[in-house]
């Protein structure tokens, strides 16, 4: 098995258990030691100090991680508003969502945005407002959310309990 597929297995049941999902974890080569790079999401987003929190609880785990060798370093963040999809779990989890697809069609590459209304082992079902498209998972090519910001703006502040840590 691969170091990330080990990480992701020693992971994702503690992640499970802490409320959050595995969204993606990458190891690379940065001089003599690793950056072991874990993404994770959580429903409704993860603030700085959840993030910390996670961070360290990892940490310890992942030293005991044989298959890592060397010295590493540990980054532990969340997708962003606009996460990439790279994995079929990624589509489930964002069901719903506004995102954008490029994909393969008759040796071209096509660009839809909509909303993501379906999603199978083989397929997803996009919604652009007036018709629906259904694009299988070897036809993408890149695909990831849209956040409106324009809507968020609307809906002002996120919480009240941002705008006590502002004040």
């Amino acid at each position: 098995m691969s170091l990330t597929g080990d990480i992701d297995n020693l992971l994702t049941p503690i992640l499970e258990d802490l409320g959050f999902r595995l969204w993606d974890i990458k190891v690379t080569k940065a001089g003599k030691r690793s950056v072991v790079s874990v993404v994770l999401d959580k429903q409704d987003g993860a603030n700085l100090d959840e993030i910390s929190q996670v961070s360290k609880q990892i940490g310890p785990i992942l030293d005991e991680l044989a298959s890592l060798e060397d010295s590493y370093h540990l980054e532990v963040a969340t997708p962003g508003l606009e996460r990439s999809l790279t994995k079929p779990d990624h589509f489930v989890w964002s069901l719903g969502s506004e995102i954008t697809v490029s994909y393969r069609s008759q040796g071209t590459v096509i660009r839809k945005n909509g909303k993501l209304i379906s999603v199978d082992e083989k397929q997803i079902q996009l919604e652009d407002g007036l018709n629906t498209e259904t694009i299988e998972f070897e036809r993408i090519t890149k695909a990831h959310t849209l956040f409106n910001f324009e809507e968020a703006m609307k809906k002002g502040p996120i919480s009240e309990e941002l705008q006590g840590e502002s004040a």
